[in-house]
């Protein structure tokens, strides 16, 4: 997670950028939406009881991490990860502080702990840094075609 971590931070210099033929987001959106899924999910891995994981197998599930590819505009983001007002760079900065705290104490969590993904079904600690992992990725290459479509 910390080459993904550390690209977020890079992209900060370019948090006022937009480009409406790529994404109807900014970059501040995306690096917003990014650090929210993180601390949102990893907050319920803490929360979650091990004994309660449930082992599901899901085919869309591992083709998406095999891949790395999430298909774009398919599924909207949960509203407490979607900020529809403006983005504001100094919750996000606070957020990426959270994120590498979180990130220091992520392998502490017990090996079942979970996050139940809407779609995906149980996630343990591995398979949620994997989520986690595709999931930047998705919106960090957003953010590159952002910077790099006229």
């Amino acid at each position: 997670m910390d080459k993904y971590i550390n690209k977020i931070e890079q992209h900060l210099i370019h948090f006022n950028t937009e480009n409406k033929a790529v994404s109807n987001r900014g970059v501040d959106w995306h690096l917003d939406h990014s650090l929210r899924v993180m601390v949102s999910v990893t907050s319920q891995l803490k929360k979650s009881n091990p004994d309660d994981y449930i082992k599901t197998f899901n085919l869309k599930r591992d083709l998406i991490f095999l891949t790395k590819q999430i298909p774009t505009g398919q599924v909207q983001a949960p509203k407490h990860v979607n900020t529809l007002t403006k983005i504001n760079k100094e919750e996000v900065l606070s957020l990426l502080e959270k994120v590498k705290i979180n990130n220091s104490q992520y392998l502490k969590l017990p090996k079942n702990a979970y996050f139940n993904h809407p779609f995906f079904g149980h996630l343990n600690r591995k398979q949620t840094k994997r989520f986690l992992e595709v999931h930047t990725h998705h919106h960090l290459k957003i953010i590159d075609r952002i910077l790099t479509s006229k």
